[in-house]
């Protein structure tokens, strides 16, 4: 599932810039032209010839906060996500009341649970996010 999504977002992206390229008209621009499997620069005076070097992503304490708690809030909605799911799965096909009300009661609680871990996941997102501003 998690594949096709990103197959269909590269996808949706190619066509777009497809069409934004025919939109424009430039899909070769002055500045580019392509030569077989390459590109070859037109005018090499419209780019300074410096190289860029090298730079290091600077990890703090709270981008490591942030990512670690990003990553393990998403796992853990996965799971939870999981787990309701089964429990749905089983209040569905089960047949007696008192089964039936014990795992949509589990149901409920971990669909809560879910939220919350999304929930802490954005709080971690927005964490990293901030640890770049300086």
């Amino acid at each position: 599932m998690v594949r096709t999504s990103w197959l269909i977002l590269l996808l949706l992206g190619s066509l777009a810039n497809a069409a934004w390229c025919q939109l424009e008209n430039d899909c070769e621009s002055a500045l580019f032209r392509s030569s077989r499997d390459s590109l070859l620069l037109a005018d090499w005076a419209i780019i300074p010839a410096q190289s860029a070097g090298s730079q290091r992503l600077n990890w703090n304490r709270q981008t490591t906060l942030g990512v670690g708690l990003t990553v393990g809030a998403a796992l853990a909605a996965i799971y939870y996500h999981y787990q309701a799911d089964q429990a749905y799965r089983r209040y569905l096909h089960s047949g007696s009341y008192t089964v039936m009300r014990r795992e949509f009661r589990r149901a409920e609680r971990l669909d809560k649970l879910t939220g919350w871990a999304y929930a802490w996941a954005e709080v971690g997102f927005l964490i990293t996010v901030f640890s770049f501003d300086k």
